[in-house]
């Protein structure tokens, strides 16, 4: 069940893949370093410095030993670095040690888990914890004076550790006392400054989400306060899973949501779901290329023969481009992957994949001959595998991309080729239900193409109810399928536009159950409802008085519930004045305003508006954002 805790907002950012992940000493309290020794909080560690400092036969610590409890951590870390006669160096060398944790001794499940929901991890700790949990970030971490490594919190597609206050790689540029606070967020220098901008950079673009972190960093504090007051009055939301809301100058205005929990260890189930929102919004083809890195990679490690060990390191480079979209690169790896072994399969296969997907970005008759290369590969690929039925699905979907960009015969042709690539596919792997989906969708392309002297309403009504079939065989082996229950109701609602009467009136409430049957499947996607209110809308035409009000009405609803888990602001606002709910028109609208949703000249355009404003109010309004 979904956990109905976690703001729609938050859900969106997991979606878009904008969410970044703050993380704080809360995950890391528990750990055992090295030593076998727990970290507990920055008490402990200020603690178990003066214990260190004494052992080494400093006994001036003696004096600052009462003060623990008393005062701030921060605060005996000022008296140690004033205090000349107590080393800076051995202190630094003792955290060092003290945050160097152990492998084998923690369970760094959780971590593994924030690693697979955001490639953006900011974190104030020093250990090793993410390091140990994914060892590639090892190369990927971003804290004072790496700067490459910096550079990379810019690019979509690349992991990265954002080691905010330093690392114990590197003592000399950990923030641990006063000074090298003051130096981070005050008057930094520029190694500092390039830090403190990526921060700023990531809470003004993406949307955080904090972890473990008692919000008690007044410096953290300061630089979300005043990236809250750049913004203006509708700041980008960022969330915060804790036990106790943070302070009131953070959550004002919903700048900082708070996601409540009774206990840390509903933390946990918290990134289960988010977890499992991301990978519904994952697309298929990015499933199946991921699944094929992790198992290239097992084989990879297993494989002796030389030849076939190149040839799976190039194939695992192109994975990782095709990935990041980096398609030409992609295609580049694939072929020398190839030169190795030319008789891999699954390389033919992606290579297609990687060519087709270039051939999306381009246009005219380069597409064309794209299209026709990847078709080249997928025709290799199963003349080495004869029942590789991936290849003959992939093939198909490409000849259906490439006949979208045609009309008529031409596209109907493309199609029909597609058709018998599903068909082939499905002959060997009668259960996949991706070959039927593409198919239906497909058919309905092609029920709505033009397509010569075949045009007739016979024609294409047999094609939507081919489609139908289609979405039913989906569903047969994939019945959680939300994409097929909400593109049949979007057939079903089309063929409804050609008929009149109780035929059109049956076929809408067809597509309504189909719809129904989608958002029960997955209750925060908005497509479907937002087909289900164009579709009444539809339905409302075909009546008049009471029943094509109350159609409207209904229309309206879904429409509502559609935008509000899109967060489209203005169309928010166009349809509370249709409501002649005044009050949260505006408040939408001035948000849409504000977020860059929508310009000021097409509000001013906007017919809806004009038919459902009082003009002094609405122009005094409008006359705010000129």
């Amino acid at each position: 069940m979904a956990d109905n805790r976690i703001p729609v907002k938050l859900k969106k950012a997991v979606e878009d893949n904008s969410l970044v992940l703050f993380i704080g000493a809360g995950l890391s309290y528990k750990f055992r370093n090295e030593n076998k020794e727990i970290i507990h909080g920055w008490g402990n560690l200020v603690t178990r410095i003066l214990d260190h400092l004494e052992a080494k036969g400093y006994n001036d610590v003696n004096r600052l030993k009462p003060l623990v409890g008393k005062y701030d951590p921060i605060v005996i870390l000022d008296l140690i670095e004033k205090d000349k006669s107590l080393p800076k160096d051995e202190v630094i060398s003792f955290v060092k040690d003290f945050f160097a944790l152990s492998p084998d001794e923690n369970d760094y499940t959780l971590h593994r888990k924030l690693c697979k929901l955001s490639g953006k991890i900011i974190t104030t700790n020093y250990d090793n914890a993410f390091e140990n949990a994914q060892p590639s970030l090892v190369r990927r971490t971003a804290h004072i004076g790496r700067d490459f490594e910096l550079s990379l919190l810019h690019d979509v597609h690349e992991p990265v550790l954002f080691k905010l206050h330093g690392c114990i790689v590197d003592g000399l540029n950990m923030v641990l006392f006063p000074s090298n606070y003051d130096n981070l967020y005050v008057h930094s220098d520029e190694k500092a400054e390039r830090i403190t901008f990526g921060l700023q950079n990531l809470i003004f673009n993406k949307t955080l989400l904090f972890i473990g972190c008692g919000m008690g960093d007044f410096q953290i504090n300061q630089i979300l306060l005043g990236v809250k007051r750049l913004q203006g009055r509708y700041p980008r939301q960022h969330f915060i899973i804790s036990k106790e809301p943070v302070a009131d100058k953070l959550t004002a205005d919903s700048f900082m949501e708070h996601i409540p929990v009774s206990d840390f260890s509903e933390i946990d189930g918290i990134i289960d779901e988010l977890l499992r929102i991301k990978e519904e919004t994952k697309n298929p083809e990015t499933a199946r290329l991921e699944k094929e890195l992790e198992e290239a990679k097992k084989k990879l490690k297993e494989t002796k023969n030389r030849h076939e060990h190149s040839s799976l390191k190039y194939f695992i480079k192109g994975l990782d481009s095709h990935l990041k979209q980096n398609y030409e690169e992609a295609i580049k790896y694939y072929e020398i992957s190839i030169d190795f072994n030319p008789e891999n399969d699954f390389t033919y296969n992606n290579w297609g994949s990687a060519i087709g997907d270039l051939a999306r970005t381009k246009t005219g008759d380069e597409a064309k001959a794209l299209y026709r290369e990847a078709f080249e590969k997928y025709q290799r690929a199963i003349a080495i595998k004869p029942d590789k039925h991936d290849a003959y699905y992939n093939w198909g979907t490409y000849l259906g991309n490439l006949a979208r960009t045609k009309a008529g015969n031409e596209a109907e042709a493309l199609y029909r080729e597609a058709f018998e690539k599903f068909q082939q596919a499905i002959a060997i792997k009668p259960n996949k239900h991706e070959a039927y989906y593409n198919w239906g969708a497909y058919l309905g392309n092609l029920a709505r193409t033009e397509t010569g002297d075949e045009a007739d309403a016979l024609y294409h009504e047999a094609l939507y109810h081919e489609a139908f079939e289609k979405f039913q065989q989906v569903v047969t082996f994939k019945p959680d399928s939300y994409e097929a229950y909400n593109l049949w109701g979007t057939d079903l609602g089309d063929l409804a536009k050609t008929k009149t009467g109780d035929e059109a009136e049956a076929l809408y409430r067809e597509a309504f159950e189909k719809y129904q049957q989608a958002i029960t499947i997955k209750p925060g996607k908005h497509e479907a409802y937002y087909n289900w209110g164009t579709d009444l809308k539809n339905l409302a035409r075909t009546k008049t008085g009471d029943e094509a009000d109350a159609l409207n009405r209904e229309s309206i609803e879904k429409c509502l519930k559609a935008f509000e888990l899109s967060v489209e602001y203005y169309k928010l606002a166009c349809l509370y004045a249709l409501r002649s709910d005044r009050t949260n028109a505006f408040l939408y609208l001035e948000q849409s305003l504000a977020k860059k949703q929508i310009l000021i000249d097409y509000v001013k355009q906007d017919t809806d508006w004009e038919a459902y404003r009082t003009d002094g109010d609405f122009l005094a309004l409008l006359r705010r954002f000129e």
